[in-house]
Order: structure tokens, then sequence, then C-alpha cells
């Protein structure tokens, strides 16, 4: 039986169907909140319709049209050009909210971080360090009594922030393209509006997305490399690399010998973006030499600071 209702599900915003096993939006008992996908996801961590294509303009597109503050989230391992260009398309009032602070090295000033990511990235609007995990009330007031969209990068938490300010239930998961669809959630004195996350072009879809960040720093000399994950660098000089990665991913230095084809120009004191994974602060001027695409690659100045402070 073809359903005439427009009840959407909870976790995806896709319209409820009863139909079409093979369709989004498909459930077996339209009295339920979730689609199969959704449920599938929530219960199992199973992945379902992983072909479906996240189009990020039309995102921002219908974010601007719906001319509503903004809240932008992004983990802020992933802050990058890439993410900076799609927040600066957003034309209405907005914030960047940078996530999971709980995950952040405590030997760094987040205060001396957010200025430097202003400075770098040259954005006047305000930012917010968040752990979802903990007290966010400074945050939740300025989006209370008014509609106010929940957008960002997927895996950044925008369930998550919704859940906790609403008392809701929308599927969390850290699957990539889980809400495909708006949802509007409308509790506790808010009135949010959840849309599709954004998809980076080129990233590494890694395992390690909710593993604390650590300082790690490695003295290397110019006759030995590092790998890890598979991925390999070499500086031209004797370097001080710092690692802001997942402190589970294990780094291993040893002598120099593997044949390495991609050649990058590092500044003094620069940040090497590996998209997906985190960032390298490497101290010296370089040429660095790497097995690593530079599609999932991008050099900054560093947000971190001269010293590692």
């Amino acid at each position: 039986m073809v359903s005439i209702m427009s009840k959407k599900c909870l976790g995806c915003g896709i319209t409820l169907q009863n139909s079409n096993p093979k369709e989004l939006g498909y459930t077996p008992d339209l009295e339920k909140d979730l689609c199969m996908r959704c449920f599938k996801l929530k219960h199992y961590g199973k992945n379902i319709n992983d072909n479906i294509r996240i189009d990020n303009e039309k995102i921002i597109n219908s974010i601007n049209e719906k001319k509503s503050f903004t809240a932008f989230l992004c983990d802020f391992e992933e802050v990058s050009d890439e993410v900076i260009n799609t927040y600066k398309k957003i034309k209405n009032k907005k914030v960047l909210v940078l996530t999971k602070k709980d995950l952040f090295p405590k030997n760094i000033d987040t205060n001396k971080f957010i200025g430097r990511l202003k400075r770098y990235y040259e954005i006047d609007d305000d930012i917010y360090f968040i752990s979802i995990k903990k007290n966010i009330d400074e945050f939740s007031s300025i989006l209370k009594n008014k509609q106010v969209i929940i957008c960002g990068y997927t895996s950044a938490g925008k369930s998550s922030l919704i859940n906790k300010l609403t008392d809701s239930n929308i599927v969390v998961n850290k699957t990539k393209k889980t809400t495909l669809d708006t949802i509007t959630i409308n509790k506790n004195g808010y009135k949010l509006l959840d849309v599709p996350g954004f998809i980076m072009d080129n990233y590494i879809d890694n395992v390690y997305l909710l593993k604390p960040i650590r300082q790690n720093i490695k003295q290397v000399l110019s006759s030995q490399e590092l790998e890890f994950e598979n991925l390999i660098i070499n500086s031209n000089v004797d370097n001080n690399i710092c690692f802001y990665i997942p402190n589970s991913i294990k780094i291993i230095k040893r002598k120099h010998k593997s044949i390495l084809n991609n050649r990058i120009n590092i500044p003094n004191n620069s940040d090497l973006i590996i998209k997906g994974l985190g960032f390298i602060n490497i101290k010296n001027s370089c040429i660095l030499t790497t097995n690593i695409d530079n599609k999932l690659l991008e050099v900054r100045d560093s947000l971190v600071g001269s010293n590692h402070e």
C-alpha cells in the first residue's frame, strides 16, 4: 500500500513510505518514527543506501533561502580552506561552532587557537568552542526563542547537539550521510532545523573520530621518515614535527627508505592538514616528501602557536 502520509523519519528527515523497501524512507510500519535505514544505523550501526549523493551547493542554497540564524558546526580537527569556504557561502547571520573540545589537547590555550583561526581565515563572526558532553549554557543561550539552522560537515555533532538541547532522539551515528532531509525540532524553547551534513570532496574516512587528540612530538633527522596509518612523510632538514591526530594512531620513526613522489614546500611553523585525520605542526621550513595525495592535504599558518603552547 502506498502511504498518503507526510510523516518524516526522525533520523534522516526523509518522508516515510511503506511501498518500496529499496527506496529511502521505507518502513513496514508507518506508526514507527524511523525508517529501516535509520533503525539499522541506530541499533546495529549498519549503513545501507551508501550510494546516496549529497549536493553541498544545494544544501547551501536551501540554508540561505530560509534566512534564519545559522550555527555551523565543525570538528576542530577538520578546519580547512574547504570547510571555511563552505561556511562563508552562508549569507545568514551565523556563528562558527568548533566541536569536540573534550578531545582537544589540554595544554593548548583554546582562546589563542580561536584567535589565530579568526585571523588566518579572516572570520569576523563569533566562534564558540564546545564539548557537547559538558556544559554549553553560554552557547545554547544564543539559540533560544528563535528559529536556528544547525548545519555543518558530517560527524561534527549536529544531531548530538540537538538531542542535548531538546531531549530529542535523532539518530546519532559516526557514519556520514545520516541526515538526508531537513528535520524540524520545536522543544524546550528551541526551534531547530537540522539539515543534511556537508561532505568533503576528498578525505580519509577513519575509525578514530571520537578518540582524544594528544600532542605527539617527534624530533626527526633528514635521514629519517615517519609512518602512520600507511602514510609516510620525510623532511629534507632536521625538524620537530608535532602530530595532532588521535593518540591511538601509532607513529613509527625509522631510517628513510621509502620512495616518496609528492614534494611540498612547508614554511616555518606551519600546519599540514590531512583531511579526515587531523593536522601536523612542522616547526622548521622544509621540503616535505610524502606518499599522501595532494587532494588530502592543505598547508596553513600554525593555529597552535610557535612553541606548541
